[in-house]
């Protein structure tokens, strides 16, 4: 899949042993620094850059990793997913209403700026132009993924706003699977009503964590409320045979075998996992499952 482009969620991972795996791999990086100082970002970007990796695309927000890092709390929940809803629908228009939105940094880190808006406008309108009008973060372009089987697996609600967008333009409809494995609990309702009510896609398979699988009253909620007739029929499945969505984890991924596989041509999106890495068991599977698909 040469030419691709890789989403990074991860903090504490071996960036440079990574980026040196999959450089021939892809030809950009879109970062999430939800949980970077600057400092941070800005080492990982000189990382990617000295690699010859294009940085395309930096968002300040993440909607999994503020949740965890401010205890789930309710309240800064809906916070940030009316926070990020703006992002999307907003980020053309090159403008923020920063002064009345109450963002919450992790750590010490210093709060959003001008300057650094200017930097996510700026590496947005670069990830447009080489992408497409449609993308976001190069996951959901139905340009970009031509090659591939119409078939995505969508963990937040931007994702599914912009493939809805996508395909209704271009008169498709598109196969997808929700991942429960991001968002906050309450955004899986969201994202799976704006699938029920579209036109142009079509819920083919719910693909659930573990920890989300042992919420019944959720997965309970959504069959009643969103029952997906006309074969929107909500389903679950494991990680094994997933091979356009494949989480890993830190410290046993063998980095050449990632290369090797991101060169085949079933892999549309790499994510790194940050809970996995606290996870050994999650991520001595997840190896054995890429092992697996190489070989």
């Amino acid at each position: 899949m040469s030419g691709g482009l890789l989403r990074s969620r991860y903090n504490d991972g071996d960036y440079q042993a990574f980026f040196e795996a999959v450089k021939d791999c892809y030809e950009g990086i879109e970062l999430y620094t939800g949980q970077f100082t600057n400092a941070e970002s800005e080492g990982l970007m000189a990382i990617a850059e000295d690699l010859g990796l294009e940085v395309v695309s930096v968002h300040p927000d993440s909607l999994t990793e503020l949740h965890r890092t401010e205890n789930g709390s309710k309240e800064l929940v809906t916070e940030v997913n009316e926070y990020t809803c703006r992002y999307e629908n907003e980020k053309r228009t090159k403008t923020r209403d920063v002064d009345n939105m109450t963002f919450h940094p992790p750590q010490s880190e210093e709060p959003l700026t001008d300057a650094d808006w200017d930097v996510v406008v700026n590496n947005l309108s670069k990830a447009e132009e080489k992408l497409s009008k449609y993308s976001n973060g190069g996951v959901v372009s139905l340009e970009n993924c031509a090659e591939f089987e119409p078939r995505y697996i969508i963990s937040c609600l931007g994702d599914v706003q912009a493939l809805e967008r996508a395909a209704e333009d271009q008169g498709e409809t598109v196969n997808m699977t929700l991942d429960l494995g991001h968002a906050p609990g309450h955004t899986y309702e969201d994202m799976a009503e704006l699938v029920y009510e579209s036109e142009n896609l079509m819920l083919s398979n719910l693909h659930v964590h573990d920890k989300i699988l042992e919420d019944k009253t959720l997965l309970s909620d959504m069959r009643s409320d969103y029952g997906f007739p006309d074969g929107k029929e909500i389903g679950t499945t494991d990680w094994e045979g997933e091979v356009d969505h494949l989480p890993i984890g830190q410290g046993e991924v063998d980095f050449d075998a990632v290369s090797k596989f991101v060169e085949g041509d079933d892999l549309m999106t790499l994510e790194l996992h940050p809970s996995w890495a606290e996870r050994p068991r999650a991520v001595r599977e997840s190896a054995e499952n890429l092992d697996r698909l190489i070989h």
